[in-house]
């Protein structure tokens, strides 16, 4: 198993023991698949899974960052297809530290940063909130 894979293995039962993870809904609908207007159907965060529990989706997307951000947005232009986002961080749209660049850097080290460890002592920072870094 590579270094990359064999990290990522020891990470996700950290990641799915998370106490508390906010489940960002999101269901994006076009009045034609091709329509480059979108209009919102049904879409929400919660940080309770209450509002889901029983629910069926057809995609569930782990990871809130850019990737699984576009994918499920992506997967959610058609109107028949639900989606559910699991992201482990924050909704923190209105916080500096996530949209201002003069302040980004100040998020590492902090409750925002996943902060993993690297061989030689090495951090990489990676976004812990609904959009990533």
């Amino acid at each position: 198993m590579g270094r990359a894979a064999l990290a990522l293995h020891t990470f996700l039962p950290d990641f799915f023991m998370t106490s508390l993870i906010s489940l960002a809904v999101l269901a994006l609908a076009s009045s034609s698949f091709a329509s480059p207007n979108l209009e919102k159907r049904v879409s929400g965060v919660t940080y309770s899974s209450v509002g889901i529990n029983g629910s069926t989706f057809d995609y569930i997307i782990v990871g809130g960052g850019l990737a699984g951000m576009t994918i499920a947005s992506r997967l959610s232009e058609d109107p028949s297809i639900s989606v559910l986002l699991i992201e482990a961080g924050q909704d923190d749209r209105t916080d500096p530290q996530v949209y201002d660049i003069y302040e980004y850097s100040q998020a590492f080290g902090g409750p925002k940063d996943w902060a993993w460890t690297a061989e030689q002592g090495k951090v990489i920072h990676g976004g812990k909130t609904l959009g990533g870094s």
